[in-house]
């Protein structure tokens, strides 16, 4: 045992001599070649790595391309501005902007650039223009509540209209396009005098053809509009002439719509309506309501009215025994035009008749969203009152009273919408304010207190300049 020990003590000194001759041993060709193969083999990795990235790069850039290409491929048949994933919303109304203010074939063509055709709006007008945003915001309420909205807006505006033009127990249709309201009536006419029209349609009418009766110098195409949307013949509009005379050489001649009332009752056919004009839509003289209204009366034709000087009825102050009186059976108001507020719709009031009738004529709608069409007259309305309203167009009546006073003046002038104040009245021409004091009906009304002002010149050019002072000088 103890040899073995011995033994064992001697190997552990000779073993720690081993290991400090072989470190202190040169380094062999092997280790020598990995210290340097190392670093190149990193400075390859690094650079094989770059070289890598950027055919990634490249791979990536052409597959864009290619998916573009295909896009573009698939969405050849779409418009430039629809294709793609959609644009920002600063892009889309800096292109709305553009589109108002320049127009590129215009100024191409004329070589210089434009003012911008913006209108200058005051208060009422914002109000009108805010108004038909919010009556898009209003149509995402709830369509209970969104319902009894707008049958609250509709009643009051329709009750505040009937008021303001003394057309009582009406109901008010509220439209874009100025046609559209007489075309209903029309169609509420041929539902109300054929019973069986709803259910047979142009074969009701046939044993007996309705005819519409229109004046000479009425709206262009409003008899051609009437029929293609009415499917009628062009047969059933009748076209009144007017006088002959220089006072009426732009009226309906009532003696001649008598007449051709009387001839097509007699050939069996049924006259159905008469459109007159309390100021054509050209010249801007009144036809004569009061004789046309006993014609209609006589023979049961429904009388529409439609004219700037219905604006009038505003501004009638008679006693309450003449309140009522009729004046006809439906009426086209531009109030928008009336007032100076841009974006107002047109409204047509007529008398009301049983509501099936009305509904199949597409006068009332149950589309809430159709009926807030008339939210902006809601605002406005309130936002002027009465005496604003009235203000407004008794305004506009007294600038032609006295632009009317002035143009007569002149020789190189004819005044087309001439006054009828001292013909009417047999005394000499009464102020504008003994005018509104006094008892008048509704049709003389029209004739004495013209809103607008159309003449011509039949002198020498030269007196033009003379006649603007002039002009100009009635209106300071």
């Amino acid at each position: 045992m103890t040899e073995n020990v011995n033994n064992i003590d001697s190997d552990v000194p000779i073993c720690k001599e081993e290991s400090e001759k072989t470190l202190l041993k040169p380094a062999l060709p092997e280790d020598a070649f990995l210290k340097f193969v190392h670093p190149v083999l990193s400075d390859m990795q690094t650079t094989m790595e770059k070289n890598v990235k950027i055919l990634d790069n490249i791979h990536q850039q052409v597959k864009s391309e290619s998916d573009e290409r295909r896009r573009k491929d698939t969405q050849a048949h779409i418009p430039g501005p629809l294709q793609g994933s959609g644009q920002s919303i600063q892009d889309v109304i800096e292109k709305l902007e553009q589109v108002i203010l320049y127009d590129e074939e215009e100024d191409e063509a004329n070589g210089q650039n434009r003012d911008p055709p913006l209108q200058l709006l005051d208060d009422d007008g914002k109000m009108a223009i805010l108004a038909h945003g919010i009556a898009a915001y209003m149509s995402t309420l709830d369509h209970v509540h969104l319902r009894r909205l707008t049958t609250r807006i509709v009643s009051d505006t329709t009750l505040w209209l009937s008021r303001l033009f003394r057309f009582f127990e009406s109901s008010a249709f509220f439209h874009d396009d100025y046609r559209e309201g007489l075309l209903r009536v029309c169609k509420l006419i041929l539902y109300k005098r054929y019973s069986k029209y709803g259910t047979e349609g142009f074969e009701a009418l046939y044993p007996r053809p309705p005819v519409l009766y229109l004046s000479a110098a009425a709206r262009g195409g409003m008899g051609q509009y009437l029929c293609a949307q009415l499917g009628l013949p062009s047969s059933c509009v009748s076209v009144v002439p007017c006088g002959t005379e220089s006072h009426n050489r732009f009226k309906m001649d009532a003696k001649k719509l008598m007449r051709l009332i009387q001839d097509d009752v007699a050939a069996g056919k049924v006259p159905i309506l008469v459109v007159a004009n309390a100021g054509t839509p050209v010249v801007g003289q009144v036809d004569s309501i009061k004789k046309i209204q006993e014609i209609c009366k006589a023979h049961d034709v429904w009388l529409h009215i439609e004219g700037h000087n219905l604006s009038t009825l505003t501004l009638m102050t008679v006693p309450s025994s003449l309140m009522t009186a009729k004046t006809a059976d439906s009426m086209t108001l531009t109030l928008g035009a009336w007032l100076g507020i841009p974006a107002l719709p047109y409204i047509t009031l007529y008398k009301a008749s049983e509501p099936a009738l009305v509904h199949a004529a597409g006068l009332s709608s149950y589309n809430s969203h159709l009926r807030l069409s008339c939210l902006p007259l809601w605002l406005c309305l309130q936002k002027l009152g009465y005496d604003g309203i009235t203000a407004r167009i008794q305004h506009s009546c007294e600038l032609s009273t006295k632009l009317h006073k002035a143009l007569d003046e002149s020789q190189a002038v004819k005044v087309l919408s001439k006054e009828k104040t001292k013909e009417a009245l047999g005394e000499d021409v009464l102020s504008f304010t003994q005018l509104l004091n006094r008892a008048l009906n509704a049709s003389a009304m029209f004739d004495m207190v013209p809103p607008t002002v159309v003449f011509r010149y039949v002198g020498d050019t030269t007196e033009q300049s003379t006649i603007s002072l002039i002009i100009k000088h009635a209106l300071v």
